[in-house]
């Protein structure tokens, strides 16, 4: 079994984790389902596993469903995955106008404390820096709940180019026919042959 340090390793990586026991793959069945209400949004959130908490951030308009195969490793590694769907996704429901990443890093602090109350493992995992920078938000705002914090595909620093700035922007308009939006998907989000349809 690998140790913490290894499996938090692998997570920078995106790397397969170690092998599953028995006892293991029995607690990775372990699944329920629970309902956070913070202010004005209520949360759907998945809970598997048992063991050390990580909660899971999903990017802009992502469920927590991308999360599936990673989730199942880290159960099987014997922590806990959390997987709360952001607002408008999923059970998940709330304001979406006029809102800030303190706004939402506020919906993952209520999580983490109805859900261990304790510390937590933060893992932003994002396709385009979006749940990467609630996660900070988090850990700045709420430091006594955030334990650790992993970053994958982080961005902040650089600026995006005006182009892909103009993308990123495009695929949120309401008016693209589901043609475009794929299209504007595949180009902004996907490297060459990804399949940007699932």
């Amino acid at each position: 079994m690998c140790s913490r340090t290894c499996i938090m390793a692998s997570l920078l990586f995106l790397t397969p984790i170690c092998f599953t026991s028995s006892s293991a793959v029995a607690q990775s069945r372990s699944q329920r389902r629970t309902v956070v209400q913070t202010g004005s949004a209520t949360l759907e959130v998945m809970i598997n596993g048992q063991g050390e908490p990580i909660l899971f951030i999903p990017s802009r308009g992502r469920s927590a469903d991308d999360f599936d195969d990673l989730t199942k490793q880290l159960v099987g590694a014997g922590y806990q995955v959390i997987l709360p769907e952001p607002r408008g996704v999923g059970g998940s429901t709330g304001p979406l106008e006029g809102i800030t990443y303190h706004d939402l890093a506020s919906d993952l602090a209520a999580t983490i404390k109805s859900v261990t109350g304790r510390p937590a493992t933060v893992i932003g995992v994002i396709g385009h820096d979006f749940g990467g920078r609630i996660a900070r938000t988090l850990a700045s705002d709420y430091p006594h709940l955030v334990k650790q914090m992993v970053l994958i595909g982080a961005a902040g620093k650089i600026q995006r180019s005006p182009e892909v700035d103009r993308l990123t922007t495009r695929f949120w308009e309401t008016a693209l026919s589901p043609q475009d939006r794929l299209a504007v998907l595949r180009q902004t989000f996907f490297a060459p042959g990804n399949d940007a349809s699932g």
